[in-house]
């Protein structure tokens, strides 16, 4: 059972949801945004990212779901990951979100699609992904956060999905100590290379396809 919008309504997002359920998730929710990434300021651009999102909690009496996709991600990547409820998001008619790529802060990202009645909306991924299907019909795919991916239009029904931010606790460390001491121990200073390596190499992929870096790229 999930809590969701500032009324903290109750929900079982392990079951199918009605259309009253998504009409009613959609009016608890606030339009989305997206993010520039050179400034980090956000903005409404509906010709980019039209949805809703709300921020989503367990209930007290519920331990959530089993993420099994997390220790896939961690086998296959060699890393350990903490997860992280972030939010809901749902599209309706006419929705949709083109390719992005999700904010540097986090290592991962994980998107459960929950169970409604919708066409569209499929769910585009360009690189890398895991996929998994959980109790319940739930379908859940995992990626690296510089994984560009893009929603296409919603053309009936509600898309509902429940997203995880995936962090590494040792590139949170090392960026603590970044802001603490300029002595970084090797295995530090080596994880954060990694992770401006990775950024560099996107930013030069991107560049090479002709896609504007930095402009509305960002979850």
């Amino acid at each position: 059972m999930y809590k969701i919008g500032k009324e903290e309504k109750l929900y079982n997002l392990s079951k199918v949801l009605s259309e009253e359920d998504c009409k009613d998730i959609y009016v608890l929710s606030q339009p989305s945004t997206c993010g520039d990434l050179d400034t980090n300021k956000r903005f409404i651009d509906l010709q980019h990212r039209s949805s809703r999102e709300t921020k989503i909690k367990l209930a007290e009496d519920d331990n959530g779901f089993q993420l099994d996709i997390v220790n896939k991600f961690e086998e296959k990547y060699n890393i350990r990951v903490k997860p992280h409820l972030h939010k809901l998001v749902i599209y309706s008619k006419g929705d949709h979100f083109k390719e992005h790529v999700d904010g540097p802060e986090w290592y991962g990202t994980v998107i459960g699609i929950l169970q409604s009645n919708y066409t569209g909306g499929n769910l585009e991924i360009a690189g890398e992904h895991i996929t998994d299907a959980a109790l319940g019909g739930i379908k859940f795919y995992a990626f690296k956060s510089n994984t560009p991916h893009s929603i296409s239009k919603v053309t009936s029904g509600y898309r509902v999905v429940i997203i995880w931010k995936l962090s590494d606790p040792i590139g949170e460390i090392a960026l603590d100590k970044i802001k603490r001491t300029p002595y970084l121990s090797m295995s530090d200073l080596f994880h954060v290379i990694i992770q401006v390596k990775e950024r560099q190499e996107y930013i030069k992929r991107r560049k090479c396809k002709g896609i504007k870096v930095g402009k509305w790229t960002r979850d």
